[in-house]
């Protein structure tokens, strides 16, 4: 950086602006407003990375999306019933688009999602694949009943304790979605029983 210094009984002296050097701008001065606007966001669209439970929502919906599709994209293969091959379809088709969203959603937060299901939920998945038949019907229906009743508690927990209001919009609109599963898994549950 080029300084210039001023004689005090020199009123002459200029910096390359043409200004006299004790009246031009600190670079402090100028890079203040410069600093203000990226610390504010007058510079352009802030992007905001997931805290508290909205990341561990996020996480553990993204999840749930994946191994659901691969549980039922296994189900839909086997030789099973309609009911559950139904009930195996809905979910594909609705996991995919609750996926797609917040796979959105995430980008829009500056968040990156899970590549695969927890360690859990691929040994269940293990569990299922061992299973044939009757079994397998009944074992999968019972095991989407369940799952559905703790993705339903973790959405609802999301409206009532999720501080995001993107991550809020997508829980508020995939909760019937998944209502609906569980309805649908109810009833094939109830139909592999007898």
């Amino acid at each position: 950086m080029r300084t210039f210094r001023l004689n005090p009984t020199s009123r002459s002296a200029r910096s390359a602006s043409g200004l006299p050097a004790a009246v031009q701008p600190s670079p402090v001065l100028t890079a203040f407003p410069i600093a203000a606007a990226l610390l504010f966001g007058l510079a352009g669209p802030a992007r905001a990375d997931l805290a508290g439970f909205d990341r561990d929502f996020v996480t553990q919906a993204e999840r749930a999306n994946i191994a659901s599709i691969q549980d039922a994209q296994w189900g839909e293969k086997s030789p099973v019933s309609q009911p559950v091959k139904r009930l195996a379809q809905l979910i594909i088709k609705n996991r995919t688009n609750a996926s797609a969203d917040l796979q959105t959603l995430a980008q829009n937060e500056n968040f990156s999602l899970p590549p695969l299901p927890a360690v859990d939920q691929q040994k269940e998945a293990a569990e299922l694949r061992d299973k044939h038949g009757t079994a397998l019907e009944k074992a999968y229906a019972q095991h989407e009943v369940e799952r559905h009743q703790q993705q339903i508690a973790l959405y609802q927990r999301e409206l009532s304790e999720g501080k995001n209001q993107g991550v809020r919009d997508y829980a508020q609109k995939n909760l019937p979605m998944l209502k609906n599963e569980l309805d649908l898994a109810q009833k094939v549950a109830s139909e592999t029983k007898q």
